[in-house]
């Protein structure tokens, strides 16, 4: 039964109670039975509250009026709805009414000899759906600043629920850069008619093993396969059925690494070589400088009367110079041997140290009546070997260019320790990463005869001396060796001093390794 036929008040009580707008509209017809108007034959109350700008739901209102104007901006709906009576085919479409600012949309299908338009308000649901857009828009913009790819595959399974592929759902700009691909040749794509050897090379594997059990994955592998070679850290995560995957190019990383790892195997070759020099040096090239200095002694003693006044002075400069090559094969030998230092650290007490280094060279104290003050010192995490060797280089040192003469003062050194925090320390620079560390600073004060100021960073280097040999006698090792056990302990070593006014070694040892 057509609307206007129908005295169902039940019915137009029912088609009013509607959220939506419903206007049938029969056709007027000419002489020739063609189609020249439509004429609103019922409304709808929904469709009177939508009378702004969307139609003129007057009953018995003309579609197309006499006004020019409004019949211009009628013309095309005209023409759709003939083709609706034509056809019998509905038509839909969405629009946006400025004057209510809402969305609309209106559908118009073929009802006896007319057209039934139903028309909803879907404000809500384009608000919703720009929302959502912008949501997308706002998350895809996310995924593509992301350095790392990101991935989302579905898994694709057969009849009998088994995983036989993925199928990729969305890919980032990373991902697509790293795997040479545009987002085209990815979505909706097969992973493994994109990527043949997905399974050769374990991924897919993983993919299956992520869904099936639901734990996340991360693996890291060379990616030689398909068109690509490169080094990725892949991590996986279930989602749906489905999952997401990270990956990462880390070749550059594993360049460093390979070239970190070829380092260290090039320095254990260097120290292995050392350690063969260290042996040459402790046998082979002190056993012929023995065998120099006997014979010398032997012509010094028994070919004494045979011998001039010229020939003895070449024996003893001979035998002179013999003896000072011993000792540098000696400190050579030792800076050698604290190139490195023990994996195995013991807690070792500096006090105790200091004694024993106190109680070998006592002689010596002795002979240049020193006075030597210790304060109590700690207990560090170290080596003691080379710890020991540290303090008798010192304290050594300091006797040493201990100042001369007749008229001279005796040498006094005190040793003295502090904890401090490394930005406390003002006479060292001290990096930002160790700032906060804190250090037993451990000084080592004389009052010998100093040194120039800008000579500080000299005097730790090998082989670096201040004096003449005539005036002391040395090889320039012992304060490099100082510093050689202070890196190897991760700390710093800084030395004060003035001419005639004496010498302040600063040692700073990590209060904890």
């Amino acid at each position: 039964m057509l609307i206007e036929q129908s005295t169902d008040v039940g019915f137009a009580q029912l088609l009013d109670a509607l959220p939506d707008a419903v206007v049938w509209m029969r056709t007027v017809r000419n002489e020739d039975n063609e189609i020249v108007n439509f004429r609103i034959d019922y409304a709808n109350q929904k469709s009177q509250e939508m009378v702004q700008g969307v139609y003129r739901a007057s009953v018995g209102t003309l579609l197309l009026g006499d006004n020019e104007q409004l019949r211009r901006s009628t013309e095309k709906s005209f023409q759709v709805m003939c083709v609706v009576m034509q056809t019998n085919q509905p038509h839909e479409y969405d629009f946006f009414n400025s004057h209510l600012d809402s969305w609309f949309l209106m559908s118009r299908s073929k009802l006896g000899d007319g057209i039934l338009c139903v028309t909803r308000d879907i404000s809500s649901l384009k608000r919703a759906e720009q929302a959502n857009r912008q949501q997308t828009s706002l998350l895809n913009s996310i995924l593509d600043s992301s350095l790392n790819g990101i991935m989302s595959l579905s898994a694709v399974r057969n009849e009998t629920g088994q995983i036989v592929d993925f199928t990729f759902l969305s890919a980032n700009e990373a991902s697509c850069r790293m795997v040479i691909k545009t987002t085209d040749e990815l979505i909706g794509k097969r992973l493994l008619s994109v990527f043949p050897d997905g399974v050769k090379s374990g991924l897919f594997d993983l993919y299956v093993q992520t869904v099936e059990t639901g734990e996340s994955t991360r693996v890291e592998m060379r990616y030689d396969y398909d068109w690509l070679d490169f080094w990725i850290d892949v991590s996986a995560k279930k989602l749906g059925d489905g999952l997401v995957v990270t990956f990462t190019d880390v070749s550059v990383q594993k360049q460093l690494q390979q070239k970190l790892e070829n380092s260290v195997v090039d320095l254990q070759r260097s120290n292995k070589n050392l350690e063969q020099f260290a042996y040459v040096a402790s046998h082979d090239l002190q056993e012929p400088l023995r065998k120099i200095q006997a014979f010398g002694d032997i012509i010094r003693s028994q070919y004494a009367s045979v011998v001039d006044d010229g020939g003895a002075d070449m024996i003893n400069r001979m035998q002179s110079a013999a003896a000072r090559m011993q000792v540098l094969i000696k400190d050579v030998l030792a800076y050698s041997r604290v190139a490195t230092i023990r994996e195995t650290l013991n807690q070792v007490s500096l006090s105790q140290v200091v004694s024993d280094v106190l109680t070998d060279i006592e002689t010596i104290i002795t002979e240049k009546q020193a006075l030597v003050t210790v304060d109590s010192l700690p207990t560090v995490l170290g080596d003691s070997a080379q710890l020991r060797q540290l303090f008798q280089n010192l304290i050594s040192n300091a006797l040493k260019f201990s100042k001369s003469g007749p008229t001279a003062p005796a040498p006094v050194i005190t040793i003295t320790a502090r904890l401090m925090c490394g930005r406390d320390v003002s006479e060292i620079n001290i990096p930002a990463n160790d700032a906060d560390r804190l250090f037993h600073r451990i000084a080592v004060t004389d009052n010998g005869i100093g040194f120039d100021p800008h000579q500080a960073e000299r005097i730790f280097q090998v082989f670096q001396r201040l004096h003449n040999r005539s005036e002391y006698q040395g090889t320039g090792i012992g304060l490099a060796i100082v510093q050689k056990v202070v890196d190897n302990h991760q700390g710093y070593v800084h030395a004060e001093g003035h001419p005639g006014l004496g010498a302040t070694f600063s040692v700073l040892l990590p209060a904890k390794l």
